[in-house]
């Protein structure tokens, strides 16, 4: 969509003819939704949904600890784990903690390989 949306200023210099809707369509996207990216009333990069509380290299971190501490046979209480991302993320509420640490599961090897290339 970012190619679609950057691209359209010198498309529309090259064919001053062509409007919006047949530079969607010989990008086979809708012309609507592209139409509202032109204008600007979407703003590119923003997708559904708020922003993650937890960074995703802080995901992986209490994931980690966790996992050691299992390993190491000396798993944490789920009031450990609340404690460990509280004190990762102190700015949270006890309620949102609690929240984060019932939800939290680290990304499989093939996600995590997906993210970073």
């Amino acid at each position: 969509m970012s190619k679609a949306v950057n691209g359209w200023p010198a498309y529309k210099a090259a064919n001053p003819t062509f409007s919006r809707e047949g530079y969607a369509k010989s990008l086979n996207i809708n012309p609507v939704t592209l139409s509202k990216y032109i204008s600007g009333e979407r703003v590119l990069g923003k997708g559904q949904g708020c922003p993650g509380i937890l960074k995703s290299d802080e995901a992986t971190f209490i994931t980690d600890v966790v996992r050691r501490h299992d390993r190491g046979r000396d798993g944490l209480t789920p009031a450990g784990v609340i404690s460990l991302v509280a004190s990762v993320k102190p700015n949270l509420s006890e309620k949102q903690a609690k929240k984060l640490a019932h939800n939290l599961r680290r990304p499989s090897s093939t996600q995590r390989l997906r993210r970073s290339a």
